[in-house]
């Protein structure tokens, strides 16, 4: 069996398909299950069955409030980091996929990524861009939590609810957000407790301002990940190796949760190719156990 076969046979017991989410019972399942250290946004998604988070009944004036909480969370995005269609995602919730300046990361990434939204797969996408001023560090947990929302009626339910009580949550520091959009419900209310795994991918995360923000968000996701490994929620980060990330990663508290993929500059017209170098990446993927055998 080939590799990309042999990646999309396994494909399906990582990511659930729309027609699975809807269809088949709920079963504890992994996200890069049997993975050994993994940072991915388009996607349909549906709430979780059973009670054990508080579900909104909507009035008209319920379906006013949570179109007021909406817009307001929208208002703190980092606007067109998301991925669609059309534009530019040891644990084994946690995948740092590294290299320099023009090797390819995003383009092996959004392949990934369209690759996994044109089979179905749930998947959450932030593109960070300094050039293009996507690249505020408090709106990266705010833009995977609307996203979430605007994808999973559990979590937006969630969230519409808590800004109904606290409009000032999104005024809160990385600590204070992440706490709230991640932690929270995800791990306190379980929301998706049982399901499959959703990804989520930051990419470009050494353009984001603030090297003490790059380093703060990396140690958020990397304890998330070591403190929670039943939660649905599986991180990929995309990024130059900067020294401060770099630094980070090989942290002690950091080093031992997180899986490496590390791309070099290969100077051959074939290795250009997206489509490629996405070959390349589950080559590596697969020879790091990465991917079942």
């Amino acid at each position: 069996m080939t590799l990309r076969r042999k990646f999309k046979a396994w494909l399906p017991d990582i990511f659930p398909s729309e027609n699975g989410i809807q269809n088949a019972p709920r079963k504890t399942g992994g996200f890069f299950n049997n993975a050994e250290r993994s940072t991915v946004h388009n996607s349909t998604m549906t709430a979780v069955q059973g009670n054990q988070y508080n579900t909104v009944t909507y009035s008209e004036g319920n379906r006013h409030i949570m179109a007021q909480m909406m817009g307001l969370l929208s208002q703190h995005i980092i606007r067109d980091a998301a991925h669609d269609s059309s534009a530019r995602q040891t644990s084994s919730e946690l995948l740092w996929i590294t290299g320099p300046a023009v090797v390819g990361k995003s383009a092996v990434v959004q392949t990934f990524a369209e690759y996994l939204v044109k089979s179905h797969f749930l998947v959450v996408y932030v593109f960070i861009s300094r050039p293009n001023k996507r690249d505020n560090p408090h709106g990266v947990f705010i833009t995977i939590a609307y996203q979430l929302a605007t994808r999973i009626e559990a979590y937006r339910d969630y969230v519409v609810e808590r800004l109904r009580l606290d409009p000032e949550l999104l005024s809160g520091d990385l600590q204070a957000q992440f706490t709230t959009f991640i932690i929270e419900p995800f791990t306190v209310k379980k929301l998706g407790a049982g399901g499959k795994r959703w990804g989520i991918l930051l990419d470009g995360l050494d353009e984001l301002r603030g090297i003490d923000e790059q380093c703060e968000i990396i140690h958020l996701i990397s304890s998330f990940a070591h403190e929670h490994p039943n939660a649905p929620l599986a991180w990929k980060i995309a990024s130059r190796p900067e020294s401060r990330i770099s630094h980070t990663f090989e942290d002690k508290e950091v080093r031992h949760i997180y899986a490496e993929v590390a791309m070099q500059f290969i100077r051959d017209p074939h290795h250009t190719d997206p489509v490629a170098r996405f070959e390349v990446l589950l080559s590596v993927i697969n020879r790091s156990n990465t991917v079942p055998s």
